[in-house]
């Protein structure tokens, strides 16, 4: 993350970029109103700092007064009120206040696809934010059916090697997974993987995560060895590049342990 303020650069500090957006937001609320475009501006990237920190119900706070100012001064089908929207959603599905989340979320989707378009990149973002909130509610169904949605519109705007298509194609393997179609989840995950080594590399924490849940699939078919052989390369990427104590690394060194178990080894 880059962030600049007042001619200041800060890369990837988050406590720093929350300290000064703070003292920044008090100055422009002592001398501006809360309703000025400054003042807003500045409330959506604290909102956004604290989220990025995990400080979800700070963030949720800082997003519904963002949001009701930017209703009354932008109006509701604004740019600005539809991110803040998307923002405060994610603030209440980290949470566990999914309902709220997929009211929010459906309502964006719904104006992003009547202002942007069905292929906005906007658009197609809300769309995979709301399939995750059903995922996280375990509407597996549900949310095969967004993804599946979300993923055809990205290979056609982006391509099937972007970013975002690929987190698409990775989520939707989940959600295979989760409704026990583990072929569909596996095949889905060996075409991300092979894409995410060439586009981010083979140590990225994205490609190493798909590889441990290709491994997960692999073990969920009884396919052991092969899920051993995954997990093995994984946890040594993992150890250099996340660290021993990232809780990815740690749950992948639990999976190898329970692989080892189901083949007899322990």
């Amino acid at each position: 993350m880059v962030i600049i303020i007042n001619n200041i650069i800060i890369v990837g500090n988050f406590a720093k970029a929350e300290k000064l957006f703070s003292k920044l937001l008090n100055r422009l609320r002592k001398k501006l109103e809360d309703s000025h475009p400054d003042t807003l501006a500045t409330m959506s990237n604290l909102a956004n700092t604290y989220q990025s920190q995990g400080k979800y119900s700070d963030a949720e706070v800082l997003f519904k007064q963002c949001l009701d100012k930017q209703k009354a001064v932008k109006g509701n089908n604004h740019h600005s009120t539809l991110s803040t929207m998307n923002g405060l959603a994610n603030a209440y599905n980290r949470q566990g206040k999914h309902r709220d989340a997929e009211v929010l979320l459906k309502q964006s989707l719904d104006k992003r696809k009547e202002i942007l378009g069905e292929n906005h990149p906007d658009t197609l973002n809300t769309m995979n934010n709301l399939a995750t909130v059903y995922d996280d509610q375990g509407k597996y169904r549900d949310a095969e059916v967004l993804y599946k949605q979300c993923l055809d519109k990205q290979k056609a705007v982006f391509g099937e090697s972007h970013r975002e298509t690929l987190m698409t194609m990775n989520n939707l393997a989940v959600a295979y997974n989760n409704q026990g179609k583990y072929r569909d989840a596996e095949v889905l995950f060996k075409q991300c993987l092979d894409k995410q080594k060439v586009v981010l590399g083979e140590n990225h924490p994205s490609t190493l995560r798909t590889m441990s849940s290709l491994a997960d699939t692999y073990g969920r078919q009884g396919k052991y060895r092969d899920a051993e052989v995954l997990l093995k390369r994984c946890l040594d990427k993992m150890k250099v590049v996340l660290g021993e104590s990232d809780p990815h690394t740690l749950g992948t060194m639990n999976y190898l342990a329970v692989v080892y178990d189901n083949q007899g080894c322990l």
